[in-house]
């Protein structure tokens, strides 16, 4: 079954308004994303001896803060492409989206983009390898996660922000960060 996003514009006394003819959080989230283009930090890439493209993509990526969680689970489908179901939540809402993707050297590149609950939108992931384990790290998140990692990729003493800034294999984060959330 095709998803098919119907608009309707209405002209209301002095203003437009804007329906979304599939009024779901993810259809709603699916009308947003639809206008949405790159700017420059949505293009940021790190260093090239933190990405590593030998790493396995296909599996479970989660990444958890307190207030919201995002999963993304990636699967193989031919060559250098992918299957990926994305899904977020926070107090408020919950949205899930399906896209696919192409994997080359360390850079996942969606087909459309992504947002997740505490609103970061993005196309492009890097596979890097940060404190011995293997990370996606969404492009707008980059300059941030630079700040909280050494030369070495490995985390400045007392600091926590790769737990913020990444995706985590599903088996290595702390088994406290996986609740019963997506």
């Amino acid at each position: 079954m095709r998803n098919t996003l119907r608009f309707v514009f209405a002209w209301v006394g002095t203003s437009w308004l804007f329906v979304c003819g599939n009024c779901t959080p993810s259809g709603q989230m699916e009308a947003k994303l639809a206008w949405w283009s790159p700017k420059a930090k949505d293009l940021q890439m790190p260093p090239e001896k933190l990405r590593d493209g030998s790493i396995d993509i296909e599996g479970d990526w989660i990444r958890r803060t307190r207030l919201d969680s995002a999963r993304m689970r990636v699967k193989h489908r031919s060559s250098n492409h992918y299957d990926v179901e994305f899904a977020t939540s926070g107090c408020l809402s919950r949205w899930q989206l399906k896209r696919t993707g192409s994997y080359r050297d360390g850079v996942l590149t969606l087909n459309r983009p992504v947002q997740e609950y505490c609103p970061i939108t993005f196309n492009t992931l890097y596979a890097i390898r940060a404190d011995g384990k293997e990370l996606l790290v969404p492009a707008p998140n980059i300059a941030d996660l630079l700040k909280d990692l050494d030369d070495n990729g490995n985390s400045r003493p007392n600091t926590i922000g790769a737990r913020f800034y990444t995706y985590g294999r599903r088996h290595d984060r702390d088994p406290a960060e996986l609740s019963s959330r997506p």
